[in-house]
């Protein structure tokens, strides 16, 4: 009788876990669309630029953390323009930064 309990328990338990791996993906890509759309909206467009930075933000695939084994998605800027943004964003010698990306960042997670 204990022997089917724990059966029933383990069939209900991997399932579930089965669940949540399925459903972790849609919940994810959900979470990453809003801060996209938060990201385009506070990017600053300078007009005489062919490219421009607002064009070029993306969602990656799916990562996984070394030390925890987290999944997690990242949003960003692609490439093209991530240098661009890392300039202004934390400046050089020659030019102050200009916290264009992370204080927006800031201001909607508080």
């Amino acid at each position: 009788m204990a022997a089917e309990i724990e059966d029933s328990t383990q069939k209900l338990f991997s399932q579930t876990l089965d669940n949540m791996e399925k459903a972790r993906r849609p919940i994810l890509m959900a979470g990453a669309e809003i801060v996209k759309q938060e990201l385009i909206n506070n990017t600053p467009v300078y007009p005489g630029n062919k490219i421009n930075a607002k064009d070029e933000v993306g969602i990656s695939n799916m990562r996984t953390d070394k030390d925890t084994r987290e999944k997690y998605l990242a949003v960003g800027y692609s490439r093209k323009v991530s240098h661009r943004i890392h300039v202004t964003e934390f400046g050089s010698m020659y030019q102050l930064s200009l916290i264009h990306i992370s204080e927006p960042t800031r201001q909607e997670a508080i």
